[in-house]
C-alpha cells in the first residue's frame, strides 16, 4: 500500500530533501516555476505534500499553503516544521469536496500522480480546486527516460527498485496532456530535469532531454 510504503520512508524523505542533490533541484525548480507565474500572497496547494518541505518553503518566499497527504507520519513531520503561513492535513486522495469549496491560484503535487490509481477522479478533484488561470504545476517520472527503462527491467528480473511496485500511472507528457485538456487544462511550459548520474549527463552529447533526463515538470493552466 503506497500510504504505508511512504510512512515507513517520511524520516528519510525529510532528509534526502536536505541532502539529495536531485531532491534539492526538484525543490528549487518548483519553487523557481511558482515564482515565475504566481504572486507572492496567493493561495497555493501542496497536493501529497509529504514532509512539507515545498509547502514551508513556499511560505518562506510569501505564499500561504495548505499542504495534504495521506500518510499521517509524512503530516506530523511537516507539522513538526510548519512555518507561520502554512496548514497541513491529512486528507486520502481522492477526496470528497466539501462546500463551500476553497479555490486556489495553484496547486503543486510533485511527484504524487504516479502512485494514484483513480487518477481520472483525482484530476476532476483538481480542476474543482484550482481558480479559473489559475496553475497546476506537476513534477513526475519522465518514463521515455534511458535510465527509467533500466529500471522498469531491474524491477521486471530483481524486484528492485521496491518503490515501482507502487507506481500506478505511468504517462507520457503527450498522454498526461490529453488527460488534462479533458478536464480544461492547457500545458504551458514542460521542463526536463534530473539527470540520476555522471554516466547519464555525459549523455547529453548523445540523446536528446526527453531521454536522458528521469523527471519533467509541467505547468498546466486551467482555462475552463
Amino acid at each position: 500500500m503506497s500510504i504505508e510504503y511512504h510512512s515507513n520512508i517520511a524520516e528519510s524523505f525529510l532528509i534526502n530533501y536536505r541532502s539529495k542533490p536531485q531532491f534539492k533541484e526538484r525543490l528549487n525548480l518548483v519553487c523557481d516555476t511558482v515564482k515565475k507565474y504566481v504572486r507572492p500572497e496567493s493561495y497555493i496547494l501542496d497536493f501529497g505534500c509529504g514532509p512539507g518541505v515545498i509547502a514551508n518553503t513556499l511560505a518562506q518566499l510569501g505564499y500561504r499553503v495548505d499542504g495534504i497527504d495521506g500518510s499521517p507520519d509524512m503530516i506530523a513531520i511537516a507539522c513538526r516544521n510548519k512555518e507561520e503561513k502554512t496548514a497541513f492535513r491529512v486528507e486520502h486522495i481522492p477526496f470528497a469536496l466539501v462546500e463551500p469549496i476553497k479555490e486556489y491560484d495553484a496547486i503543486v503535487s510533485s511527484s504524487v500522480l504516479e502512485y494514484l490509481t483513480e487518477i481520472e477522479v483525482v484530476f476532476t478533484l483538481l480542476g474543482n480546486l484550482i481558480k479559473h488561470n489559475g496553475l497546476l504545476i506537476i513534477t513526475i517520472q519522465n518514463n521515455s527516460s534511458l535510465y527509467r527503462t533500466l529500471e522498469k527491467w531491474a524491477f521486471f528480473f530483481l524486484k528492485k527498485p521496491a518503490y515501482l511496485k507502487h507506481i500506478h500511472f505511468k504517462p507520457t507528457i503527450e498522454e498526461l496532456s490529453l488527460h488534462l485538456k479533458m478536464m480544461g487544462f492547457s500545458l504551458k511550459e514542460v521542463k526536463y530535469f534530473g539527470k540520476k548520474s555522471w554516466f547519464f549527463r555525459k549523455l547529453g552529447f548523445i540523446f536528446p532531454e526527453t531521454r536522458r533526463n528521469t523527471m519533467v515538470l509541467c505547468v498546466f493552466e486551467k482555462n475552463l
